[in-house]
């Protein structure tokens, strides 16, 4: 998906998200952030908000002096109401 489109996707609907990072690790210049992640999109114009929460796990590389995310896994699930 292209940055347009994604910003066209999320132009109608509210996010709620919070994290609990559970391990970061440093290797020189490679780490990884493991978190717990929930979120909730919720349309702006009525309609039930969609919630996920799961565990994501992040690599991220130090490249020109700033960490960049390279890999990202998500286990995301759909919370029932």
């Amino acid at each position: 998906m292209t940055a347009a489109k994604m910003q066209q996707a999320l132009a109608n609907v509210d996010i709620d998200a919070s994290n609990a990072i559970q391990e970061i690790r440093v290797f020189g210049d490679w780490a990884y952030c493991w978190n717990h992640l929930t979120i909730a999109v919720t349309p702006q114009h009525g309609g039930a908000p969609v919630k996920r929460s799961g565990h994501v796990l992040s690599v991220l590389q130090k490249q020109n002096g700033r960490w960049v995310i390279v890999r990202d896994a998500n286990l995301l699930t759909v919370v029932p109401d």
